[in-house]
């Protein structure tokens, strides 16, 4: 049966894994906003942690706000910093979906991942025919 504790996979993770094989490999993927303030939480999977992919669709607080309404850009290059300085650069992978809205952020974002040493994707949002 079903657990209906909205909370199950957060204890599995937390509670869990640390008790599996250490060679268990966990990628993080995420917005980016709660990394800073909840990474204390994943303590005890730091070490199985072989990649943070971040969904950031923008490089610029102007086109973020446009983009990823409800988001915070301030929360989220405080992220960014805190990411840099616990060494994690290199995990991190910026997920950047092309589109109208944010295509001519992309010199900012080469400038980001410059600064902060990530890595980034960028893919193409397509309109399959489901578009009005």
């Amino acid at each position: 049966m079903p657990s209906t504790d909205p909370h199950v996979f957060k204890c599995s993770i937390y509670k869990v894994f640390p008790l599996l094989n250490k060679k268990v490999e966990i990628e993080i993927i995420t917005n980016g906003i709660l990394l800073k303030s909840h990474w204390h939480k994943l303590e005890s999977i730091h070490k199985n942690i072989v990649g943070i992919k971040i969904s950031f669709d923008a490089a610029s607080q102007e086109i973020y706000e446009k983009v990823r309404v409800g988001g915070d850009w301030d929360t989220l290059m405080k992220s960014f910093d805190f990411l840099k300085e616990q060494g994690l650069s290199s995990l991190v992978n910026l997920e950047f979906v092309v589109q109208k809205k944010n295509f001519r952020d992309i010199p900012n974002l080469i400038k980001l991942i410059d600064h902060y040493g990530f890595k980034a994707m960028l893919s193409q949002l397509d309109d399959w025919g489901t578009w009005n």
